[in-house]
């Protein structure tokens, strides 16, 4: 996963919203189609990795397997994207949420002049 194209792509241009909101819901999609695809290929291998232990004609228990698996390297690395995808769909529902409150300050004129234009009043003395 490419983290500095990630961050780039979480960034809200509150100058844009409309493009902002146009561009949210694929890139979700887009981080959790490969989330899902990244578990089917770790599950995948999973199996695999189990069925090869298994044809050795070892007798393993479950808790050895478990293990075995667990600390295999294409397992860790498996893991450690996941991970890491799971983070980005999490941080694109935060950028949703904020999207959410960017236009409510929007829309309720947050960053709009004062309502009432009545001048303002000189004390006596100054």
């Amino acid at each position: 996963m490419d983290i500095k194209k990630l961050r780039e792509e979480l960034k809200i241009n509150e100058y844009d919203l409309q493009e902002e909101w146009r561009k949210q819901p694929v890139l979700f999609m887009d981080y959790s189609t490969k989330l899902s695809r990244l578990i089917h290929e770790r599950d995948e291998y999973r199996s695999q990795l189990a069925g090869n232990i298994i044809n050795k004609g070892e007798k393993i228990s479950e808790a050895a397997m478990t293990r075995t698996l667990e600390n295999d390297e294409g397992m860790i690395d498996f893991q450690l994207q996941i991970n890491l995808y799971k983070n980005a769909v999490q941080s694109f529902e935060h950028k949703k949420k904020a999207l959410e409150y960017e236009a409510q300050l929007l829309m309720g004129g947050f960053f709009s002049e004062p309502k009432e234009k009545k001048p303002i009043k000189k004390k006596k003395g100054d």
